[in-house]
């Protein structure tokens, strides 16, 4: 007596009639089935997450903004507005923009501890703030130039210079230069200058380049023996 053939679901027949690839993915999948819907799992939380994450920052973005058009112009209130910016909301646009006036507040108090404190870490941004940290880098090194830390300056404005992303490196360069100055490094002082006037930032800053440089030609000798 003949023994039926098994009866095959119409799945079955469906594999059967695919390419031996396609029957191994799918076999592969069926055994590993919960992994399979583990990594799917996992996946729709982390677009859950994310998309959580970035309404989360826009919405502190918002926020952040909307309290910074609170700040006054000028006043007492100003800095305490700023400083409830900056300490609620550190990591947005307003936040760090409110810590950078926050710094220009303190050096033109001439309370420079407090102002490199608040100019130090906008050095480290990114670059999608690489105009704030290179302005940073501007401050720090007029604070040192006011504190006569000319070292401390000399070292400001190389990092503000040696940023890829300084569209007006003139004025880092002339900076320099007036600082080598003070360390009667007038050879290096020739050079930043020099490299101020042909940086093609504008007229101006060419035309004070050039100043220095002839006021350093006919001065020279007589800046030398006065710092000795």
């Amino acid at each position: 007596m003949n023994q039926a053939a098994p009866h095959r679901s119409a799945y079955q027949d469906w594999l059967a009639h695919q390419p031996r690839p396609v029957q191994q993915m799918v076999e592969w999948l069926v055994s590993n089935r919960i992994l399979v819907a583990t990594l799917i799992v996992a996946i729709i939380l982390t677009g859950i997450f994310l998309g959580g994450r970035n309404h989360w920052a826009a919405r502190q973005q918002k926020e952040a903004a909307a309290l910074y058009a609170e700040v006054p112009f000028e006043g007492p209130e100003r800095a305490v507005k700023l400083a409830e910016v900056a300490e609620q909301y550190p990591t947005s646009g307003a936040g760090i923009l409110a810590r950078f006036q926050l710094g220009k507040q303190a050096f033109e108090a001439k309370d420079y501890d407090k102002a490199v404190q608040w100019f130090e870490p906008l050095t480290q941004l990114g670059q999608a703030k690489a105009m704030i940290r290179i302005l940073s880098w501007h401050n720090l090194g007029a604070i040192r130039e006011a504190q006569q830390d000319w070292t401390g300056a000399l070292n400001a404005y190389q990092q503000a210079a040696a940023d890829a992303e300084n569209k007006a490196v003139a004025l880092a360069y002339y900076s320099l230069g007036r600082v080598s100055v003070k360390l009667e490094q007038f050879d290096k002082a020739r050079e930043w200058f020099q490299k101020a006037a042909e940086a093609g930032l504008g007229q101006s800053v060419a035309e004070r380049a050039n100043e220095r440089l002839l006021w350093l030609n006919i001065n020279e000798k007589s800046v030398a023996a006065s710092a000795q």
